[in-house]
């Protein structure tokens, strides 16, 4: 009885640890979880709408680089592309191009130079804001006259585009015209029959001096999955080259790029993209709460966006997505660590506990089963020791005590002395030192009070 009440009362004990330990982790380290996510989106928005702007400084850098050149300048004017007073078939036959075509080929050729000069400065670090990476490359780089028509771009197959008027869907390049003042817009832009998608570009006026524009440059990149991956990196304290799927983005925040409802780019898959669509709205996540909570199937999520250009229906957000499951399968999975570290030290416990027992506490069981017997009647009980030194020694107090009880004649006594156990009512005993049996000393003993008439 007495091993199972300790062995319940340590399993009791072990239990109650575990639970209240789980509880109080799983509130603790839980609000640690979620507001480490609550900071770790509000930072990676920061460091992403940085990003852009980043890039965005790289493309005005590049922009009015090349829009500086003298060279592009005079070919923009028209040097070298002059009509001829005979201009009609040439020599072979064929008809001589026109003014436009001519400017059109010796801007390209200019603009293409510009291209090889911007990559040699950027190589060098020389040209402040066009960083590494940001971009590397560009996919709009063209130049456009004084009405805002296009003159020639660098690209594979675009002589058919040139011709087109560009600020009639771009009123910000009429704008810079005017104003002689570069600045960066956002695009939905393709060249010919091409899918559009959305591009930031930068846009400096072409003059001399302060003369008045004669055209500008146009320097553009796409807001693509590649740009969200690199926000994604660095807000992850990663290098902006990390690919994504390099494990060290695990568990990072997802980033992505939206322009009116669509999103334009994402970190996420493309079919995670579609459901997320129709979870989670580009407008939901600007608000003053802050982190905006959604669901998309068993999968909790956070996020939050910045405004980063234009506005309305044709508004440019960052997006920052945490996912939230992910905090709770953390919590889950410490949770079972605990529950299982604590079932093993139950287990151990409840070993080293009874082998505790088996060694001594059943002895001291076999002890009280003999002082049972001894209460029950039988006087010859006699208690043994089992090997164990503590055990023998209590066994051979026992086995004295019941001979002393019941007046049995003691080892140290001689046989002419009687019972010992007769003779302690005697006045000679009394007052005495404590008896010993066999060179044993009952320390717990007392010697017998005197007498009232010995007192007087």
């Amino acid at each position: 009885m007495l091993r199972t009440k300790i062995t319940m009362t340590y399993a009791v004990l072990i239990i109650v640890l575990t639970v209240s330990s789980v509880l109080l982790m799983r509130m603790d380290v839980g609000s640690k979880l979620e507001s480490g996510l609550n900071t770790q989106v509000g930072q990676g928005v920061n460091t992403a709408v940085g990003e852009l702007r980043l890039r965005q400084a790289s493309l005005m850098a590049r922009a009015e680089f090349a829009a500086s050149s003298q060279g592009l300048h005079a070919a923009m004017a028209g040097e070298g592309a002059e009509a001829k007073e005979d201009e009609g078939e040439g020599e072979d036959g064929k008809k001589e191009p026109s003014f436009e075509e001519k400017r059109h080929l010796i801007v390209h050729e200019k603009l293409t130079a510009e291209q090889y000069k911007l990559d040699d400065v950027r190589k060098s670090g020389q040209l402040a804001g066009a960083r590494a990476g940001r971009p590397a490359t560009t996919e709009i780089f063209m130049a456009l006259d004084g009405k805002g028509v296009g003159v020639a771009a660098l690209g594979k197959d675009l002589f058919s585009w040139f011709g087109d008027d560009v600020s009639a869907d771009h009123p910000g390049v009429s704008e810079v015209l005017k104003t002689g003042l570069p600045r960066v817009e956002y695009w939905t832009w393709a060249f010919g029959k091409n899918e559009p998608g959305l591009y930031h570009v930068a846009i400096a006026p072409i003059r001399s001096g302060s003369d008045k524009p004669i055209g500008v440059v146009v320097v553009g990149e796409p807001l693509s999955d590649t740009v969200a991956h690199t926000a994604r990196a660095l807000a992850a304290g990663l290098p902006e080259d990390t690919k994504a799927k390099d494990e060290r983005l695990e568990g990072a925040p997802h980033v992505l790029i939206s322009y009116g409802e669509e999103y334009a780019g994402s970190t996420f898959d493309s079919n995670q993209v579609a459901d997320l669509s129709g979870a989670f709205k580009p407008a939901q996540s600007i608000s003053e709460e802050g982190l905006v909570p959604f669901q998309v199937g068993d999968t909790s999520y956070v996020g939050v966006g910045a405004d980063v250009g234009a506005d309305g229906d044709k508004a440019v957000r960052v997006i920052v997505v945490g996912n939230q499951s992910n905090t709770v399968g953390i919590l889950d999975t410490m949770s079972v660590n605990f529950i299982l570290l604590g079932v093993v030290f139950l287990l151990l416990g409840i070993g080293i506990m009874l082998g505790l027992i088996l060694t001594f506490v059943r002895p001291l069981e076999a002890l009280e089963g003999g002082m049972q017997e001894v209460i029950a009647g039988n006087r010859d009980y006699q208690w043994t020791g089992d090997g164990h030194s503590l055990q023998q020694s209590f066994a051979h107090s026992l086995n004295l005590m019941s001979a002393f009880l019941q007046g049995k004649r003691m080892p140290d006594e001689d046989e002419e002395g009687g019972s010992w156990g007769a003779t302690m009512d005697l006045g000679e005993n009394t007052g005495g030192a404590p008896p010993k049996v066999a060179g044993v000393d009952f320390g717990m003993m007392q010697s017998l009070p005197p007498k009232p008439e010995d007192e007087q």
